[in-house]
């Protein structure tokens, strides 16, 4: 039967612990189930928006099935940071290393689709053509631009970008008190959780969203170890996690369990106020990475090579499916539609990470390597 602890990681490392990778991954050490779930969030998000679109299976997975990837990304996105970071000394040079890593990872495909847009809609004025993809005014691009907000599929970056800032605080506070920062983070929650918050339609801040990063980064905190090789009860328990949050889905979810609350009342956006979609989130992560059936599955070469595509993939797709619906008859078929939006979207997204993504990580790490040294320099020419 496997063995089971509890660990609570405080972030000071004992060379005498078996700790796998999940609790502190490095760019040497990567957990390649953590890549296929990212891959499987971002499709989430394209076929939910095909549903939307097209009524793809009457649209069961569609009418807000998209928001439930995006929250398996936040969730994971806020355990990747934790369990990155927080074992590390808050000091100038590791926050100057996480702020270069999280622009190159970020900024490069983002600025690039939105400027592409904006070119679009400029020549659409200039020739009479519609070539919008994404409808991004230019009296909205200073918001865009800042990060200060954002729509359509744009609206998660600055979202992202503002726990990248939160989670510098949170970092100081765990190295001086990792039951601190823990406390702190459940107090989050709870309060959230507690108050009648309404949820907006429009103005999608990072405060409405904090407690899917939270509760990723909690698990990042707090692993469940477990020899993989082993089977039993418990990893078969694990794995279930996986599956709950396609059975919040808010369709198959009516289905299921009926039409209470929000459901009733059609307001999607309160699903970000309902605590079981962080919870069924973080299930969902801590089997990808604590079930060794889902992370085989998930760890595939094909899921982890759409993974590292997932970002373009999620700029990309609503694009795809706007010429599809604009230049071809394909919406009267669902299904022909569904797959000519994976085969161009994933096409597309490769082309995109090769040429964009990439390219612009290494500009973006080059750039802050000159601005880095030159700081250094500064500071030995004043000492």
């Amino acid at each position: 039967m496997a063995r089971v602890r509890l660990i609570i990681s405080t972030g000071r490392r004992r060379p005498s612990c078996n700790i796998l990778a999940a609790v502190s991954p490095t760019t040497n050490d990567r957990l390649p189930a953590l890549d296929g779930l990212r891959g499987m969030a971002a499709f989430m998000v394209v076929i939910s928006h095909v549903s939307n679109a097209t009524g793809l299976w009457g649209g069961l997975l569609g009418n807000g099935g998209g928001q439930v990837g995006v929250m398996i990304f936040f969730v994971l996105s806020g355990y990747l940071i934790g369990a990155l970071y927080l074992g590390h000394a808050f000091t100038f040079a590791n926050v100057w290393e996480y702020v270069v890593r999280r622009a190159a990872r970020v900024l490069p495909a983002f600025y690039f689709v939105l400027s592409l847009a904006l070119i679009l809609r400029a020549l659409s004025g200039l020739t009479g053509w519609n070539l919008t993809i994404y409808p991004v005014t230019f009296e909205q691009s200073f918001q865009h631009y800042a990060l200060l907000s954002g729509i359509g599929v744009f609206w998660t970056i600055p979202v992202e970008i503002h726990f990248y800032v939160v989670f510098v605080a949170a970092w100081w506070l765990h190295s001086r008190s990792p039951v601190a920062m823990i406390a702190a983070a459940l107090l989050v929650i709870l309060l959230y959780w507690s108050l009648p918050v309404q949820v907006p339609q429009d103005a999608r801040t990072l405060p409405y969203y904090l407690v899917f990063f939270l509760v990723g980064l909690l698990i990042s905190r707090v692993v469940i170890i477990q020899d993989r090789h082993q089977s039993g009860p418990l990893p078969m328990l694990i794995g279930v996690g996986f599956f709950l949050p396609f059975m919040l889905y808010p369709k198959i979810y009516a289905e299921l369990f009926g039409r209470t609350g929000w459901l009733l009342a059609g307001d999607l956006q309160q699903m970000w106020h309902d605590p079981r979609y962080p919870i069924a989130a973080g299930l969902c992560l801590i089997a990808a990475i604590r079930s060794p059936w889902i992370e085989a599955v998930l760890s595939r070469p094909e899921m982890t090579y759409l993974g590292a595509i997932s970002y373009s993939v999620y700029l990309l797709h609503l694009p795809v499916i706007e010429l599809l619906i604009r230049f071809t008859p394909l919406a009267k078929h669902p299904i022909s539609f569904l797959l000519a939006t994976l085969v161009l979207t994933t096409c597309l997204a490769a082309i995109s990470y090769r040429i964009v993504e990439r390219p612009g990580n290494k500009l973006v790490r080059r750039a802050a390597s000159y601005v880095g040294s030159g700081s250094m320099s500064a500071r030995a020419s004043q000492s």
